[in-house]
């Protein structure tokens, strides 16, 4: 009762004032521990925890959360953890009446809620979100009315179900300051009534229609909102300059600090005057829009507007344009010296793997002309903080440019980029219409010139810089925090002096088989401060995984020792040499990816990279003890959440029970193509991985059987992500075990050939209240037991014994 008190004041607790009884308690687990500083430091660290603030932000997962546990609840975010598929109804209305004083709600992807009602007993909601949700008009219109007075941010994108009546209510809410409604096919070209909704909306801040086919009149009913400061118009192909004109010229046009017109279609060249006159622009996406940017030729009036284009600028987005290099030296010109953040980047994750990315990089083949353009652009980003070049097949004296241009760069992405060695000129196949597409001004992506001997000639005598030219350009970019390089043909000399590069955070190099040990040294010896690593597809083993601890260790560089090195003391030397902890320069590494690396990683490799590391608190108080009671020689082992080692095929059930012994704290695992791994390491190794929310054990041969199923389902009640792809063994009867997953949302059982060939059979087998999205064994997916389906047939569009169409 004492402490309760204590607790209840909010004040500063002090230890003479703590109760006897817990005294005492604490007394005794000081005495068990052998170590003294380690052991109270460890005891300090939990009490601390049993005295903090009652938990007032909630991201629920799992089985149903009792809500009433939780007396000062402010907030619920249940789509943190993928959780808002699995709630419902009876789970919403115990939530909403336990949590009457919470201010952000975000009920993302809840389909199963039926009825809204219970959100009227929660007055004080100052954020809700019911994205992707089956909520109707209806409901809107029957809650509102309650929160007019609370209600500052409403997002609804993508409900599906929303014909736009309820936007005329939110009138009465005085405070609303952001609303998202993008995705919802409101159609509001041809249901003007609805646009002009909008505009008595005059507390707006923050409005995104997106999706909505926005027109010319929206646009004009939008520019009379004065306070508006960030509008999104993305693909309203019915937009022209003319809306955009509209919108400059009212009210909205002076504020207005952030526009968002990707995919916007029919906007001409027109729109930079109506641009330049959004005094207060800060950010501005022209993404996917070819249109306007993939032609060279500008004119007159429009580049006389680029010259008048505000000095506020500080974003810009032209991802997915195929911008033509004249144009984007004119358009940097014009506004490049205060921007801050630039993406050029073509949409798509992977461009060895994407199907999305285009057959060749926009930049793959420029005439000399176009890289000096290229070039040129990149002179005036003194200020550039950001660069996004992903995908775009950039050359590497451009790139190369870009880094000398921009000293100041903190995240550099030039993934997909020519980096490697050049390719010439004047492909077979482009003569033709090369020369037509070059005299019309319209640049298309890799068209290059007609090869001849001129054009040739020219070609060979432009200088380029070498990989040791990007090398120190890179280097000299000392304040880089996220560098991306991935599938860029890169060697080892292109990385040769990222070692000087210190406060590196996020560092992905895949799918560049050039790249091995000597890089991962350099990369391990020069920075302290990583948390993702991505080294998939190189040429990186075991040795690789020893550099990065070995390197960090003794304070060595990278490839060469005897540059910028400083030497060590004797007892740094000795206190490196007897702990055998994981390295300190990775100690807050959190993701590591390692896939398709073949053989080249084994057990020895992992083990090498923790080297017998504190996996528990008591080997943990064991190191502090033996450090004694120095915290900076007291390392532990890496806090991985995220390990990718998919199509590592010298993984086997040893390095599994290593992984689930020395990693205990995963919550992403992908063991694809693993083909050594044995049943063994599935039943007793993964089941260890409590907290996993997502596995991957697709293409593993035979390991997986119905015991190894069982024994994840029942001990990985978190998993929401589940791919067995390819698992030979399993039958029809493990499926039964899936129904403990109570928060499953994805699983895939291709090509599961002990399932049978009647997917319909397969979905029959599954349980009833499986409310996860099913890719079946011959390619189907499983659509009855679907989020979409559940909503559609209590909204009675289809009946309960109908289902969409496969894909």
């Amino acid at each position: 009762m004492e402490l309760e008190i204590l607790l209840s004041t909010k004040q500063k607790i002090e230890w003479d004032r703590l109760p006897l009884d817990v005294l005492v308690e604490i007394g005794k687990i000081v005495n068990e521990i052998d170590g003294n500083v380690a052991a109270m430091r460890a005891t300090c660290k939990h009490w601390k925890a049993g005295v903090a603030s009652v938990a007032s932000a909630l991201t629920p997962l799992g089985l149903p959360c009792r809500y009433s546990a939780f007396s000062h609840i402010s907030s619920i975010n249940t789509a943190t953890r993928n959780h808002g598929h699995a709630i419902t109804s009876s789970e919403f209305a115990s939530l909403c009446a336990a949590a009457p004083q919470a201010t952000l709600l975000n009920l993302n992807g809840a389909y199963q809620i039926a009825s809204l009602k219970p959100l009227n007993n929660m007055q004080a909601l100052t954020h809700l979100s019911l994205d992707h949700t089956a909520v109707t008009d209806a409901d809107l219109i029957d809650i509102i009315p309650s929160l007019t007075q609370s209600l500052v941010s409403l997002s609804l994108q993508e409900c599906i179900f929303l014909k736009g009546d309820f936007i005329s209510t939110l009138e009465s809410a005085l405070n609303l300051r952001r609303l998202d409604i993008s995705d919802i096919g409101l159609a509001l070209h041809i249901n003007p009534a609805t646009g002009r909704a909008l505009g008595t909306l005059s507390s707006l801040e923050i409005l995104s229609i997106g999706g909505n086919t926005a027109c010319d009149v929206t646009a004009g009913v939008l520019a009379a909102l004065p306070r508006l400061k960030a509008l999104s118009l993305k693909d309203s192909h019915m937009l022209s300059e003319g809306g955009l004109e509209e919108l400059a010229a009212g009210p909205a046009g002076r504020v207005l600090e952030i526009v968002d017109l990707e995919g916007c279609q029919s906007i001409g060249e027109g729109c930079w005057a109506a641009l330049s006159r959004l005094k207060a622009i800060k950010k501005l996406c022209l993404a996917r829009m070819p249109q306007l940017l993939q032609a060279a030729p500008m004119p007159d009036y429009a580049a006389a507007a680029l010259w008048r284009w505000p000095a506020s600028l500080r974003k810009l987005c032209i991802a997915g344009s195929n911008v033509h290099p004249t144009k984007l030296k004119l358009l940097l010109a014009a506004c490049g010296p205060g921007l801050l953040e630039l993406d050029l980047s073509v949409p798509g994750n992977n461009l060895a793997s994407s199907s999305s990315s285009p057959s060749r990089p926009p930049f793959a083949r420029l005439t000399p002309q176009q890289v000096r353009d290229l070039v040129e652009a990149a002179r005036g980003l003194k200020q550039l903080k950001k660069l996004n070049a992903a995908r775009t097949g950039m050359p590497l004296e451009a790139a190369a440019a870009f880094m000398r241009a921009a000293p100041r760069l903190t995240h550099l992405d030039l993934s997909g980029c020519s980096l490697g060695p050049r390719v010439g000129l004047g492909a077979q196949g482009s003569r033709a219409t090369a020369g037509q597409l070059w005299s019309s001004g319209i640049f298309i992506p890799g068209s290059g010139i007609p090869y001849h001997a001129e054009a040739a000639h020219v070609s060979n005598s432009l200088a380029a810089p070498g990989p040791e030219e990007f090398a120190f350009a890179l280097g000299a970019l000392t304040a880089l925090c996220t560098l991306r390089l991935e599938d860029s043909g890169l060697r080892h000399e292109h990385l040769r002096h990222v070692k000087w590069l210190k406060g590196l955070v996020n560092v992905s190099f895949a799918g560049n088989r050039g790249i091995g040990d000597v890089v991962a040294k350099g990369l391990a010896a020069s920075a302290s401060f990583l948390e993702e690593i991505n080294l998939s597809g190189t040429s990186i083993t075991d040795q690789g995984l020893k550099n990065l601890h070995s390197s960090s260790s003794s304070g060595g560089g990278g490839g060469n020792n005897n540059e910028n090195n400083t030497t060590t003391s004797g007892a740094e030397s000795q206190a490196s040499t007897s702990s055998s902890s994981f390295s300190t320069a990775l100690k807050r590494l959190h993701t590591l990816s390692l896939a398709r690396s073949g053989s080249g990683i084994t057990l020895a490799g992992l083990q090498a990279l923790v080297r017998g590391a504190a996996a528990t608190p008591e080997a943990a108080a064991a190191a502090a003890a033996a450090a004694d009671g120095d915290k900076s020689k007291c390392v532990r082992s890496p806090p991985l959440r995220s390990l990718n080692l998919s199509d590592c095929v010298s993984i086997d059930t040893e390095c599994a029970n290593f992984i689930s012994s020395s990693f205990p704290k995963l919550t992403h695992l992908n063991l694809s193509g693993c083909v050594r791994l044995e049943a063994e390491g599935i039943e007793k190794a993964l089941p260890v991985l409590s907290l996993l929310r997502y596995l991957d054990i697709s293409r593993c041969g035979d390991a997986l059987e119905y015991t190894g199923l069982r024994e994840i389902c029942a001990h990985l009640t978190q998993l929401t992500g589940l791919k067995l792809d390819g698992a030979r063994k399993l039958t029809g009867d493990g499926l039964g075990t899936l129904s403990t997953l109570g928060v499953l949302s994805e699983l895939d059982l291709t090509c599961c050939a002990g399932l049978g060939d009647d997917d319909e059979d397969v979905k029959s087998k599954l349980p009833e209240d499986l409310i996860a999205t099913v890719q079946l064994p011959q390619g189907g997916r499983a659509t009855v037991s679907s989020p979409l389906v559940k909503m559609q047939q209590r909204r009675g569009l289809v009946s309960l014994a109908g289902s969409l169409p496969q894909v």
